[in-house]
């Protein structure tokens, strides 16, 4: 598969100029064009033997903690490029919220990165001064968005935003695998990698952003920020939600929940061995900072509930969860 990605993109040209602008999805068609606002590197002009390569996918591996707050799953993908013959540049696409975590052999020198997606796209591990342009549908990108596909119609699309780019054609073009891709030459056994930040939560997301699901919740635990409600508690907090007027439903927006006294309550329903009964059972917790933000992620059964005594606002969330909030008088 890889031998005729690489193959293919040689008959790209003449390909182009037989399959009509409508045959391409809106959304992959639009390339740069060489007037548009940002879509551009300034003042950067590639050499004669400068070499562009395109990888990615439809997401990475899953990365552990959240980028965006759209709900969407963020995950990884580790490039590894290795061409000390010639200098390159990086044209990356996933769909799903994505960090790419850039890794190079020693000589190898990468010019300029382009990184596109639907969801939120992060490049983590080049020097300083290497140029990066993200475009993306959420943050309405200057380029617009597409993500990677190993098929070569959108291969032939992609090499269209190279030729506008850099102004030549896609060396190669590689799908990820497990959340790894290497361009250029292959690696040899025990090859090192250079890179100028690894891979982390504090070199990806603003401090704060919690891990997802529950390994959220054990950290917040760990750190003092939450503890498990007493029986006494969560029955005072459920009397008041049950007594005041009823909200809209909260179930995890990802963004800051607008609740208020007496939100809805959640409500998971377990059956006994008795079909005729069934119990409501709850799991909660009491917030104790402002510095608490919900992790993304927890969608366990029995939904999870967050007390938040009174006078405090209710805190934020660093992604979509099942949870609610219910803030005491």
């Amino acid at each position: 598969m890889n031998y005729w990605l690489n193959r293919s993109l040689v008959l790209l040209a003449a390909m182009a100029a037989l399959i009509p602008a409508a045959a391409f999805p809106a959304s992959l068609a639009a390339g740069p064009e060489p007037d548009s606002t940002g879509c551009s590197f300034p003042g950067l002009r590639l050499p004669p033997e400068a070499r562009v390569y395109a990888a990615g996918g439809y997401k990475g591996e899953s990365l552990g903690w959240s980028i965006e707050n759209s709900g969407h799953a963020s995950t990884y993908i580790r490039v590894a490029v290795n061409s000390p013959e010639a200098p390159v540049a990086l044209i990356l696409g996933a769909y799903e919220p994505n960090v790419w975590q850039i890794g190079w052999t020693e000589g190898t020198e990468i010019l300029a990165v382009v990184a596109a997606g639907y969801h939120t796209q992060k490049v983590s591990g080049l020097s300083q001064g290497v140029p990066v342009l993200i475009s993306t549908f959420q943050d309405k990108g200057p380029c617009g968005y597409f993500y990677f596909d190993p098929t070569l119609q959108i291969i032939m699309t992609i090499n269209d935003f190279a030729r506008a780019m850099f102004g030549r054609d896609l060396e190669a073009a590689q799908p990820a695998a497990k959340g790894q891709v290497t361009l250029g030459r292959p690696l040899s056994a025990g090859q090192k990698l250079l890179t100028a930040q690894d891979l982390s939560r504090e070199s990806t997301v603003k401090a704060g952003i919690p891990l997802d699901g529950l390994a959220g919740l054990e950290e917040a635990r760990a750190k003092g920020l939450i503890r498990p409600a007493t029986a006494t508690e969560h029955h005072i907090w459920r009397q008041q939600s049950e007594k005041a007027p009823k909200t809209r439903r909260n179930s995890g927006s990802g963004e800051a929940p607008n609740t208020r006294q007496g939100s809805d309550y959640p409500q998971q329903m377990i059956r006994l061995s008795n079909p005729t009964a069934a119990v409501f059972v709850y799991e909660a917790y009491m917030v104790l900072s402002q510095d608490f933000v919900i992790p993304g992620g927890l969608n366990s059964q029995p939904a999870i509930t967050f007390l938040v005594p009174a006078g405090q606002k209710a805190p934020e969330r660093s992604g979509r969860s099942n949870c609610m909030v219910v803030i005491r008088d």
